[in-house]
């Protein structure tokens, strides 16, 4: 989904492990074909999103409001909430 929506909109995948430094995410990402940005856990942004588990998504408008957090679901419901926000 990331390679249908880089050039539109903005992505970055961040760390909830506080022992992953940037090195071993960027391997991960190279191991596992991941090309969007990745950054290690910091406690200030995951506490002020309220991500408390691995794999919460939350998409921000761009005066950075929370519009939608969730953990994995379908394709369809995310790219329906993105396309929206394409759409404006």
């Amino acid at each position: 989904m990331y390679s249908d929506y880089e050039s539109q909109l903005h992505f970055i995948a961040i760390g909830t492990d506080g022992g992953e430094d940037a090195g071993r995410i960027r391997s991960f990402a190279e191991d596992n074909g991941y090309t969007w940005p990745m950054i290690p856990a910091d406690g200030d942004v995951l506490n002020g999103y309220r991500i408390t588990r691995q794999s919460t998504a939350v998409v921000l408008d761009s005066n950075g409001i929370i519009l939608s957090r969730a953990g994995y679901g379908s394709s369809k419901n995310w790219r329906s909430l993105l396309d929206s926000l394409i759409d404006g």
